[in-house]
């Protein structure tokens, strides 16, 4: 599954884009891609999901969001959830500064 947006905002806008990427059947790959803009005092938020769904056959999500702030006082949130078990390994302890979370 291909999915790709585009959302401007301006003065005092407010958008929340929400885009849930489901696999019911697979192998299967989803693409998430949106782009957006925002200016004056204008906010706009992105919440992307790839929701565990447990017996699912191997699956990968890809999630995008690449935005940009025309003004001072907009305001931009990107919000990635992931409930399914990481699809690579973590580093090495010693490498980690971090707890270390993957998607």
């Amino acid at each position: 599954m291909a999915f790709r947006g585009l959302f401007f905002s301006q003065a005092d806008e407010h958008l929340d884009v929400f885009a849930v990427d489901l696999h019911e059947t697979g192998p299967s790959g989803g693409d998430v891609h949106w782009r957006g803009a925002v200016t004056g005092s204008s906010q706009a938020s992105f919440e992307g999901l790839d929701p565990d769904q447990p017996g699912r056959p191997a699956t990968h999500t890809y999630l995008q969001f690449h935005s940009m702030m025309l003004s001072d006082t907009a305001k931009l949130d990107a919000i990635p959830r992931c409930s399914s078990a990481p699809t690579t390994s973590p580093p090495p302890m010693a490498a980690r500064s971090e707890p270390w979370t993957s998607c």
